[in-house]
């Protein structure tokens, strides 16, 4: 584990130890840090990147890496191969985005990209 031990790319029980081990201690970044690990697990260990999001969204302090978050979410579950729940937290984002003028993504190229790429005629 490296310096940067929330941008693990890999996952394994140590890991996972040392991680949370270290998360434990972390006071003011701990939902950022939460967010960068999804968001580096989620293509390649997207179960393991949707329980971190779920722990995010359950114990946050502040909204701050809400879109990231769901970001997290959408990669995680496109990688699953659930269409219908990538869409739905990519309406989330656009969502977020209506609400939090501050906070913006690519969602609104990227939702109906996804739609025509995916063929997902109901969108």
């Amino acid at each position: 584990m490296s310096d940067n031990w929330y941008r693990n790319e890999v996952w394994n029980s140590e890991i996972e130890r040392e991680f949370f081990s270290k998360l434990s201690r972390a006071r003011s970044q701990r939902d950022q840090y939460i967010v960068i690990q999804a968001l580096s697990l989620a293509k390649v260990e997207p179960k393991v990147a949707l329980t971190l999001i779920d722990l995010y969204f359950s114990s946050k302090k502040t909204d701050f890496d809400d879109l990231r978050a769901l970001m997290a979410k959408v990669d995680a579950l496109a990688a699953l191969g659930d269409r219908k729940g990538a869409v739905e937290a990519k309406k989330a984002i656009l969502n977020l985005e209506k609400k939090k003028k501050s906070q913006r993504s690519n969602e609104f190229v990227d939702y109906p990209f996804y739609v025509a790429m995916e063929s997902i005629s109901e969108e």
